[in-house]
């Protein structure tokens, strides 16, 4: 009787070392599956912010004229962005590639991801404006401006 005893103490004690083993074994491999959920979200997260802006577009690239000292604030890039992004003003940048002719300043960000511009005539003469991301991953194709004194 006394062994049928010990046999059963023996076999309820590697039981329970089998299932905490069995447990500890769980719950470590759970807190290891959530930091790699973790750092994978973090990378997906940094991925994201890089990649933010798909596409961008000038609204139109036909040639504009416009006068010394009028302005034209119909210009606008469409911006395209990936999945859970957010446009903000910093992330598009006009340029002019003369701004001693035509300057272009940024004016403001829809609400239908399109950030507008005002084009200034500034003396006459030609320029070239477009829209770049801040980081200089996309460019719009570039708008011809003509500025004359009679306009």
């Amino acid at each position: 009787m006394k062994k049928k005893n010990v046999i059963k103490w023996l076999s309820v004690a590697v039981f329970t070392v089998l299932v905490f083993a069995l447990v500890y074994s769980v719950s470590g491999k759970t807190m290891n599956a959530e930091k790699d959920l973790e750092e994978m979200a973090t990378v997906t997260t940094a991925s994201t912010q890089q990649n933010k802006i798909e596409s961008l577009v000038l609204s139109n690239v036909d040639d504009l004229e416009i006068g010394v000292g009028k302005q034209d604030t119909g210009i606008y890039a469409k911006v395209e962005l990936g999945e859970d992004a957010d446009l903000t003003a910093e992330d598009i940048v006009f340029v002019s590639s003369n701004p001693e002719v035509a300057e272009v300043v940024f004016d403001r960000v829809t609400r239908a991801n399109s950030v507008y511009c005002v084009i200034r005539g500034v003396t006459p003469g030609e320029a070239e404006i477009y829209a770049v991301t801040a980081e200089g991953e996309l460019e719009t194709p570039h708008k011809k401006v003509v500025v004359t004194a009679n306009n």
